[in-house]
């Protein structure tokens, strides 16, 4: 439920701030790793790539990012954040800071500091039992 709260209020802050959550997702993970292939790009951040697709047309059409051919494959499409697009982030960044400072208001740095291993150390676990076969509860 604290997930889903806090991606609505995410979303909120974000298009007040004049962007949307695939935005963000988009131009933190191109900036990141600048020049990543879309199927690359997709892969980070977790969706199918014609949804990416989709998302690359708007943010191409606003100025946001270039997508060229690669010279060696021209199969392949590689995907850039315009200066637009660095800038705009950097506002993204600041909107996401604050909404991690609202989230972890009252905590000490030693809560805040123990509360993301925790956090790291879910993500581990359902990253690792995503990648593990489920055994099957035995018929009765």
């Amino acid at each position: 439920m604290l997930a889903k709260a806090l991606r609505a209020r995410f979303e909120a802050r974000l298009a007040e701030a004049g962007a949307s959550f695939p935005a963000w997702a988009v131009l933190s993970c191109a900036i990141a790793e600048e020049g990543l292939s879309q199927r690359e790009l997709a892969e980070r951040i977790g969706i199918e790539g014609a949804t990416l697709t989709k998302h690359l047309d708007r943010l191409e059409a606003d100025g946001l990012i270039a997508r060229r051919r690669d010279s060696a494959d021209r199969r392949i499409v590689r995907v850039s954040p315009t200066p637009a697009a660095r800038r705009l982030h950097v506002r993204l960044a600041t909107v996401a800071a604050g909404l991690d400072a609202d989230l972890v208001a009252g905590l000490s740095p030693e809560e805040v500091s123990a509360l993301r291993r925790l956090l790291a150390h879910l993500m581990t676990n359902l990253e690792e039992s995503h990648a593990q076969p489920r055994a099957h509860a035995p018929a009765h």
